[in-house]
């Protein structure tokens, strides 16, 4: 599978742009298709963006499928956090930097690497601050 970087193109555009990675389509594209629901109407994406609910249900509208996993399981903390990958492509909730007031999506490859909607350049989630969550995606139909 290869999955071309995209940039986000608004200030919350981050969710945006690993969809667009994910199914392979452009920022605006995406952007425009996600804009049609009515919770998304009139949505400012340099004030607001997506979270992770909305994000599982476009990529289940998609034909995807999503197994999420914490930082806690069962109110216990994993032994080994972040995971390693366990599938071909997944999405995961980030802090970028201790202090940051809100959480940041990315794309993370089969080989662990992570596509950044901020930046081009390649990196892992032990860059960033904390991992809240990984979720592998699977394409089903």
């Amino acid at each position: 599978m290869s999955v071309q970087w995209v940039r986000q193109e608004d200030a919350y555009g981050c969710v945006i742009a690993c969809l667009s990675m994910i199914v392979g389509r452009t920022y605006a594209d995406v952007k425009a298709e996600l804009q049609c629901y009515p919770a998304a109407q009139g949505r400012d994406f340099n004030a607001e963006g997506f979270n992770f609910f909305e994000a599982d249900a476009y990529l289940a509208e998609q034909g995807y499928a999503i197994a999420r996993k914490y930082r806690n399981y069962l109110k216990q903390p994993r032994d080994v956090w972040p995971p390693a990958p366990w599938s071909d492509l997944h999405i995961s909730d980030v802090i970028v930097f201790e202090g940051a007031s809100m959480s940041h999506a990315v794309v993370v490859l089969a080989d662990g690497s992570v596509l950044d909607p901020l930046c081009s350049e390649r990196k892992r989630l032990t860059d960033y601050f904390k991992v809240h969550n990984v979720a592998a995606v699977t394409k089903y139909c």
